[in-house]
């Protein structure tokens, strides 16, 4: 598709009936309701996109903020290639798993009734896992992570992870199934509660919790649960052709897929200093002990991350709309607004633009997307990041153009514990918005 027929398609294909990308009730049965994801979209929205582009079979989907693996999923079951890149390893995981259709029931429950590894007293977990964790949660995950390891043949410099991430036969779905179970069942057993931010835990004082579950139950139960939700997927497992990169955008590169993509649909993280690297951080805990995981390095390395990593000033190439905004944060008479939350808003459209520049490089000549982008407020400041998109999509020469957009009731302003109405009444939107290389 040529850029100069993207008006044309926006108004004549299917694009313009598009169904909301939101998530509803029916959006987190099957595999898509082991775990709650933030911001994830509805495999709805990711299967009438795809029909309205008009892909070909062989077709390369690419989801560079894969999350969930919804994408993955949809690309399965219409037996299109995919690749999935997310930064945050359990989301990886995650992914997988939901497209791990080879599995082997009795070596699963093996895996998790029996675990007996050799190697389990060289399992090594982040610091951080041992103040989380009961000494009985640990030995147990040090027995499981021990005995997948003992099962993965790896390949020169791969890692563990990688070697089941980018497993496209299923050697290793059984492993998979085991693991994320394990990772899963880690949220009822960690000792965490949740903060105001829905994304944020912190560690629970003494008195705070009263009985600290026991990993092993439920990573059981949730393998039985994950086990019966891919048996409904098995018929598709013939035609999966996907691979899945744990890697940032910055490492988002043509050698790293090792193909260019043909369509992009995704949804980077939210202008919202929602921290998704917190929200997995039991999950993220236990999977330490699988490949070695820099919490703070990833937090760091994120696309809105709430820590200040760079004060390198705004550049002009981020267009009119995105540097008067800045400017007028920077200028703003309330709190910390040209000390701290200036920078996170610099950062967050410096990581947008660089995100914008790569996928124009490693998506094949005449290829399209979809981006689902939420614009939001800074107090009394309405942020179009949709607008602001356009613009540094234009520069890059790239032809882009909102095609849906609908209000959004629960945002970061009313979602955590006291919030609800603390902000006052701010319209929050969310976009798609297509663009054509």
């Amino acid at each position: 598709m040529r850029a100069k027929q993207l008006s044309l398609l926006a108004e004549d294909s299917q694009l313009g009936l598009l169904p909301t990308a939101k998530i509803k009730a029916k959006d987190k049965l099957g595999v898509h309701g082991w775990t709650k994801f933030y911001a994830s979209f509805s495999e709805e929205f990711v299967n009438k996109s795809i029909d309205a582009m008009g892909l070909q079979d062989d077709s390369v989907i690419l989801d560079p903020f894969v999350g969930s693996g919804t994408t993955l999923v949809s690309c399965l079951k219409k037996g299109l290639p995919a690749i999935g890149v997310d930064l945050d390893p359990f989301a990886c995981l995650l992914s997988r798993c939901k497209v791990a259709l080879d599995f082997d029931k009795d070596k699963v429950r093996q895996i998790l009734n029996s675990p007996r590894s050799v190697y389990s007293d060289d399992v090594d977990f982040c610091e951080e896992t041992y103040r989380f964790f009961s000494e009985s949660c640990i030995d147990y995950a040090a027995k499981v992570i021990g005995s997948i390891k003992e099962s993965i043949k790896l390949n020169g410099s791969k890692s563990y992870l990688d070697a089941i991430l980018q497993d496209e036969k299923g050697v290793y779905d059984s492993e998979v199934v085991a693991l994320t179970s394990l990772c899963i069942a880690a949220e009822s057993s960690a000792k965490v509660v949740r903060g105001s931010n829905p994304t944020w835990y912190r560690k629970a004082k003494d008195g705070e919790m009263d009985v600290v579950n026991s990993i092993m139950g439920p990573a059981q139960t949730t393998s039985e649960v994950i086990m019966s939700d891919l048996s409904d997927l098995q018929a598709y497992a013939i035609k999966r052709n996907i691979k899945i990169f744990n890697a940032s955008v910055e490492d988002l590169t043509t050698e790293l897929l090792g193909v260019r993509a043909d369509f992009i649909i995704t949804s980077p993280p939210y202008l919202t200093r929602l921290d998704y690297i917190i929200k997995h951080l039991p999950n993220l805990l236990v999977l330490s002990g699988f490949v070695p995981i820099d919490i703070e390095g990833a937090r760091r390395r994120m696309i809105g991350t709430p820590k200040i990593v760079n004060k390198s000033p705004s550049e002009d190439k981020w267009g009119v709309t995105c540097n008067h905004i800045l400017e007028s944060i920077k200028s703003h008479e309330s709190y910390a607004s040209g000390s701290y939350y200036i920078w996170t808003y610099v950062q967050y459209f410096r990581s947008l633009f660089l995100f914008l520049e790569r996928v124009k490089f490693v998506l094949s000549e005449e290829a399209n997307g979809i981006l689902v982008l939420q614009n939001n407020t800074y107090k009394d400041l309405f942020i179009p990041v949709s607008d602001i998109t356009v613009e540094m999509l234009a520069y890059l020469g790239v032809e882009s153009q909102v095609v849906r957009r609908e209000s959004v009731k629960i945002n970061i302003n009313n979602l955590g514990k006291g919030r609800k109405g603390k902000e006052g009444k701010k319209e929050h939107t969310e976009d798609v918005l297509i663009f054509s290389i």
